[in-house]
């Protein structure tokens, strides 16, 4: 599978680490060649986004969009921060996160929605958040529970939503859950999707290399354990630090104090 096809989503992890650790899985995407997501904390969250253009992200997620005016507010922030190079956003990839019912009732506003000439519609991803949306819909107060347990009903949601959308507007994605199972039951279903998005990482494929997703699935989720291994040692290690810094100085003070 072509490397240039895949994201590495600094997301779920990103607000635990440093900029400098976050520079190096920026890195990491370049030496392998992904590209690089940058997740944003909201439609107006213009430092996000100066960092994301820092570093040069190639992608940008945004958890949550829920109206048109969301969406307006995401397209004023990017416009501003590359106000001195705006055709730079022509290249960028925009993740939106579906995750309830008002976000899929926005998928059915955008379809007459203008966008500005430097949107490039095509690289728009609108993500379908199985776990979010099975919260969302059966109003579950935490994450204990197994997106399998519900797959049937949300993805036949999914797939209603889908038959209300212009399907060559956008690159459809699924998320949550994600397993060889849920992927054997995507597929029975006929859900069209362009991309797999499996935890760190998202795959683009093509329609013929659905089936021969499972390698990638276990490869893909096997990295990630080791990039969480070490973010997980790179906390570690800055927690012991301080642990230790604590200690130095109480007992120094005490003992001036003395």
């Amino acid at each position: 599978m072509n490397s240039r096809n895949i994201f590495l989503h600094a997301s779920e992890h990103i607000f635990l680490l440093s900029s400098s650790e976050s520079l190096m899985l920026r890195n990491y995407s370049r030496i392998k060649e992904f590209k690089y997501c940058s997740q944003i904390g909201g439609s107006e969250s213009i430092r996000d986004i100066q960092e994301a253009k820092n570093i040069d992200a190639d992608a940008f997620e945004f958890q949550i969009v829920e109206s048109l005016f969301s969406m307006s507010k995401i397209i004023q922030a990017l416009q501003k921060t590359y106000s001195d190079d705006i055709d730079q956003l022509t290249s960028k990839y925009i993740f939106i996160n579906i995750s309830n019912k008002e976000s899929l009732d926005l998928l059915i506003d955008l379809e007459n929605h203008k966008f500005p000439q430097f949107f490039n519609k095509s690289k728009i991803i609108i993500n379908y958040d199985r776990r979010a949306l099975i919260k969302s819909f059966y109003k579950l107060k935490n994450n204990n529970f197994e997106v399998i347990e519900y797959e049937s009903e949300i993805n036949q949601i999914i797939f209603d939503s889908y038959q209300k959308i212009n399907k060559n507007k956008y690159l459809i994605s699924i998320s949550g859950g994600i397993t060889l199972e849920s992927l054997e039951n995507l597929i029975k279903k006929s859900i069209p999707f362009d991309i797999l998005k499996t935890g760190l990482f998202s795959i683009k494929i093509d329609q013929q290399d659905k089936y021969d997703l499972n390698n990638a699935l276990i490869n893909f989720q096997s990295l990630e354990v080791k990039l969480v291994q070490i973010m997980n040692n790179s906390i570690k290690n800055k927690t012991s630090y301080l642990a230790n810094r604590k200690t130095h100085l109480t007992n120094y003070l005490v003992d001036f104090l003395n």
